[in-house]
């Protein structure tokens, strides 16, 4: 009678942590660079969402006749930013956690933006927001009621 041996198959130990290694090393590289991204893509979310408010804001004033005022001011009524209308509910949103403003030369003037009937902007400006690490993005305000991401 002969004995056939058979293949050996499967992955030896030393194989198996070698593969987990080189999983862990990506890993451990590629986590920053996912954490920063993230940072990233909070920061242009706010500045979009305080954008789309305004423009927002402008066209209500529009359709209804009656000026609509936006507050950026962090931690009033427990929001970061809201709206100021007569007659309506407060209504606010909060900044990403990691986000905050940057007020400095140029932004729009304390407390607000207030969007006139006509479409226009009562002042003109510079909303700054910045993140944790140092990233900044800045929504621009102008008299005509134009806004713009920058």
């Amino acid at each position: 009678m002969t004995r056939t041996l058979r293949d050996p198959r499967g992955f030896t130990l030393l194989e198996m942590s070698v593969v987990i290694l080189i999983l862990g090393l990506i890993a451990a590289f590629s986590f920053p660079t996912y954490l920063r991204f993230n940072r990233t893509m909070q920061l242009k979310g706010a500045v979009q969402n305080i954008a789309a408010q305004i423009q927002l804001a402008r066209q209500k004033a529009i359709a209804t006749g009656k000026p609509q005022t936006l507050h950026f001011q962090a931690g009033t009524f427990g929001w970061d930013y809201h709206t100021h209308t007569p007659a309506q509910p407060i209504i606010g949103w909060k900044l990403p956690k990691n986000v905050t403003y940057l007020w400095s030369v140029g932004t729009l003037p304390p407390p607000g933006v207030i969007m006139q009937a006509d479409g226009r902007a009562n002042s003109s400006g510079m909303i700054i927001l910045q993140s944790t690490d140092g990233l900044r993005d800045t929504v621009n305000v102008q008299l005509s009621g134009l806004v713009l991401v920058q």
